[in-house]
């Protein structure tokens, strides 16, 4: 099912379809979404996109997780703390339907909302999206 390529620029493995192995070099300049959660789940994203996605490994400095009941269901959010580290992926080049179905599976804008943020992934330090409870 899944596949990888070492990235060795920034120290990272890219984890990817058998069908759509990218290029090595693509952390650097591609589109790249923050998950966490459910989302760190290939099997869960397949299911939920209808095919699998490119993702690296990735931590995010200066957040932590906190729960809160959404619909009487319990929920997580990023909270900005000084000491915090978030580990998670980072889906590499989603389409604009990709982005749409993580969109209503967020449950964006009642919920949450896209925000930018720095991540690392190996030693390469790139903006990313990431979803944040409004």
């Amino acid at each position: 099912m899944f596949d990888h390529v070492w990235a060795e620029e920034p120290l990272s493995f890219i984890i990817a379809p058998q069908d759509n192995i990218p290029s090595p070099d693509v952390l650097q300049n591609a589109e790249l979404y923050f998950v966490w959660g459910y989302l760190m789940n290939p099997r869960f994203i397949k299911k939920l996109l209808g095919h699998a996605i490119p993702f690296a490994p990735a931590m995010l400095k200066g957040y932590r997780r906190e729960a809160f009941l959404n619909d009487g269901k319990r929920d997580f959010n990023l909270i900005p703390t000084e000491k915090g580290v978030v580990l998670g992926v980072v889906l590499i080049s989603p389409s604009e339907e990709d982005i749409a179905k993580l969109d209503t599976f967020e449950q964006v804008p009642k919920v949450m909302v896209k925000r930018r943020v720095e991540v690392m992934t190996g030693d390469l330090v790139r903006e990313a999206n990431t979803y944040m409870r409004v």
